[in-house]
This record gives C-alpha cells, structure tokens and sequence, in this order.
C-alpha cells in the first residue's frame, strides 16, 4: 500500500468564531483519509474546536505558544514535533503560524504552504483600530514577507484581492501565489435558500426565531464585533433608515471588543429599541432565513464567508466598495456596493431595497445561484490537494 502523506496543518488557535478555522475543519473532513494522513497543530488557547477534530480522529497537538515574544521557543517545538511525526507537508494559517511554522518548516527541511486569508497590511488596516499602529504594521509586513519568500514553497490567497495584496505588499512573484476560494459547507446547500426568495412570499411572512420582534425591513449582519468589520456604520445609518421603515430592525450576531462600543452608539442615536445585538449564535442560518437584507460594511476582508452564506440563503446584500467585494459580487452584478464607511450610503441602499422588495427577492435569488456554483467544497479540495502535490513535487 502506498504510504500516505503526513500534512500538519498549523493555525494559531481553534476557536469558533473564525472562518480559517472552520474552513480547516471543513477542508480536512473532506480529504482522502487514504491518500492524506493529517494532524493538527494550534499555538494557544481557544481550543473550542478541538473536540471536533477528535471525533473526526485528527490528532491535535497544542504548542502552548502566545505572542511574538515565544516565537522562538514556538520554532523549536514544532520542529521537534514535525520530526517526531515525520511530517512530510507543512500547511500553516494566520499570522502567527505562518512565521512559526515557515521557519520550523525551514530548519527541519520540510515543505510549507501557507495560506493568506486576508488583505495584508494595507493602510484600511490603520482605520478605526487604536491596536495597530504604522510600526506595528510594518513590522508585521517585513516578517510576514520574508517568511513568505524565504520559507513557504508555495503561497495560496483565498481571493484574486488578497493574491495582488501578497504581491504588492510581500514582494511575491505571480507564479509563487495561486488562488483558491474558501467552500460553503454542504449543510448550507442542503438547507436551500430563502423561502422568500424561492417561494415569492410577502416579506413578514417567515418564520421569526425566538425573542425576536416583528418589523421590517429586518437588517442583519454576521462576525465578529471588531474595527474591520464596520458593524457601527450600519448603526450610524439606522436613523436616517427609521425615518422611512420606522419597523426597521438591525440584528447584529457575533461577540468580540467592540460590544459595549456598539451598545452605547445605538444608545447615543437614539435607535437602541431597533438595534438588537445577539452575541454569538448558533442559528445564523435561521436568522438569516428570517431576515430581509445582509449587510457587511467591513473595511476589509480575504473573501467574506458570511457574505458568501447570507448569498447561498438568498439574502441580497449591501457591502462596503472593497476589492474583495467587487470580486465576489462580480461589480455589483449579485450586491450593492457602497462607498467605503459611509452611513448615509448604506441607508439609502437599504431604502432602495426595501422600497422595492420584488427586485431585492431577484436579487437575492441570483447571489444565490451564483454562490451555489461557485463555493463547492469539492473543487476546493481538488484544487488543494493539487497545490499539495506541486508543493511536494517542487521541493528540494
């Protein structure tokens, strides 16, 4: 029998709320147990869903590595670690793993793929965000490039955005970064789109989940409750949108810093009773199912896996004028864009849409179609395991 290849897919942590991490859950579910033999390695705490991939029976290994400041002891247990299992592929993802992981890789001889899952270091990552400064920023992009050039074999965006990102900010050639798109997993697709989309129904008529007022339009917007995600400029347009749909409602789902920041903002607007932030949940495809129009105003983003699900359940979205939006809305032709941290931009989309709620349907019944047939997990592993074998192949 042949031997099968040992991959350890190196990632920062294993918690719930990221899309690389459920991507990784989804994409190793998904290989050939026969033809691949994969371990995972995560360098600190969450570890939310370490559980998960022991019950797939994906050896999990933790580094106990937090911060810049333990890189080095990082490098040396995971070196030590790939040697121990005789690992023949390194895949790493997000920042700290890729510098970790792309040194480890180099000292011990093995091959790395990295994958980008986001814009790097462009200046929308200084907006908003007291964390990160112009020196952190550039000293994030000079490790994070040479890593890149000197430790990856090959490099993987999960966008044509994030690729001319990588060669624009890292130095990297054209031929050392290829694209693959994150999946939709299969339990999206089975559940259908809208109802209101299929079925034509009148707006108000779907099923409301639990403790959720009646009202329309309902407005929803799904992550992560921090600076790039832009969640306060779809609160800073809500009074403008209650002017005409006085029975708006704006549900925001996910956890992060920015709760108490949002909470006090929709209190200073006056528009508190309309704005109703749910924490994180897991039933997103039901709040979606229920709601009316998407919104994503982020400053920027690798792909968007919440853009993408909102599309496969039919919602038409309103998302910021960003690079990777007007890649998978393909110009606007499947989402309206609106100018980059606009309030009175979003509103007016908002009312357009709801104004004209047939075309919002067609609309949303297009991005779906389009989503459908272009995030399928089986050609994204099929382009992965291609890129394994280039990697492997190439090495030496």
């Amino acid at each position: 029998m042949t031997k099968s290849t040992r991959i350890l897919h190196v990632i920062d942590s294993l918690g719930r709320r990221g899309g690389a991490e459920r991507q990784l859950a989804l994409e190793i579910g998904a290989l050939d147990r026969q033809r691949f033999s994969n371990h995972i390695c995560y360098l600190r705490p969450p570890d939310y869903l370490e559980p998960l991939f022991r019950s797939m029976n994906v050896p999990v290994h933790r580094l106990n590595v937090s911060g810049k400041g333990q890189w080095f002891s990082g490098v040396r247990r995971l070196r030590k670690l790939v040697k121990s299992l005789e690992i023949d592929l390194i895949h790493t993802s997000l920042y700290d793993s890729d510098i970790v992981g792309g040194v480890a890789g180099r000292l011990a001889g093995v091959p790395v793929i990295s994958t980008l899952t986001s814009s790097l270091y462009e200046p929308e990552w200084l907006i908003d965000n007291p964390q990160v400064n112009r020196a952190k920023l550039a000293f994030a992009r000079l490790t994070r490039a040479f890593a890149a050039r000197y430790c990856d074999q090959h490099v993987v965006a999960i966008s044509e955005a994030v690729k001319s990102s990588a060669i624009r900010q890292l130095g990297l050639s054209e031929e050392k970064v290829s694209v693959i798109y994150r999946a939709i997993s299969p339990d999206w697709l089975n559940n259908g789109a809208s109802p209101a989309a299929i079925e034509g129904r009148p707006v108000g008529e779907k099923k409301r989940p639990d403790g959720l007022p009646e009202g329309y339009p309902i407005l929803i917007n799904t992550g992560r409750l921090e600076p790039p995600k832009g969640q306060r400029y779809i609160i800073e347009a809500m009074p403008k949108v209650l002017r005409q749909f006085p029975e708006a409602i704006l549900l925001i789902a996910g956890e992060g810093s920015l709760q108490t920041q949002l909470e006090d903002l929709a209190w200073e607007l006056g528009v508190k009773d309309r704005v109703i932030l749910l924490g994180q949940r897991t039933d997103v495809k039901q709040l979606l199912e229920f709601s009316d129009i998407f919104i994503f105003p982020s400053l920027y983003e690798g792909l968007g896996n919440a853009l993408i699900e909102s599309m496969v359940m039919g919602l038409p979205s309103i998302v910021s004028n960003i690079p990777t939006f007007v890649e998978v809305t393909e110009e606007g032709k499947y989402g309206t864009l609106v100018p980059l941290r606009d309030p009175s931009a979003i509103a007016n989309a908002v009312k357009e849409l709801a104004a004209h709620p047939q075309d919002a349907i067609l609309l949303g019944q297009r991005a779906s179609e389009m989503a459908r047939h272009k995030f399928i997990l089986e050609e994204v592993v099929s382009q992965r395991i291609n890129a394994y074998q280039r990697c492997l192949d190439g090495f030496g």
